[in-house]
């Protein structure tokens, strides 16, 4: 049990470091408390926790605290699901995504580097 728990974390934390390599950006869950914090009670979605400055993501401007509602026209609940479509995709060919913040929600285009 030990091993598994181990490498699944050791995948996550391979997957987290590809969508900030390639994106510029790290997610997280968006759980009662953070939704309550952010205004996003009523929402679901990803929230963006990290963007590193001067890549794609920065560019496109997206920050920490936005939320991810959906990826390529798919819905995304929480982060197993964002990073499943995320595996399918090609970054290098653009990712489309739905993002919320308090001014209301807007799509935002990405090419990943």
């Amino acid at each position: 049990l030990f091993l598994i728990c181990c490498f699944m974390w050791f995948l996550a934390r391979k997957k987290e470091k590809n969508d900030k390599d390639v994106l510029g950006l790290v997610v997280q869950d968006l759980t009662a408390e953070l939704a309550n914090r952010l205004g996003y009670e009523d929402d679901k979605g990803v929230v963006i926790k990290e963007v590193l400055p001067d890549s794609p993501a920065s560019e496109a401007g997206l920050s920490p605290g936005i939320l991810i509602q959906e990826v390529n026209q798919q819905t995304v609940k929480n982060i197993a699901e964002f990073n499943a479509i995320i595996a399918k995709l090609n970054p290098a060919d653009g990712i489309l995504f739905l993002v919320r913040n308090r001014q209301g929600a807007s799509y935002v285009f990405i090419k990943g580097q």
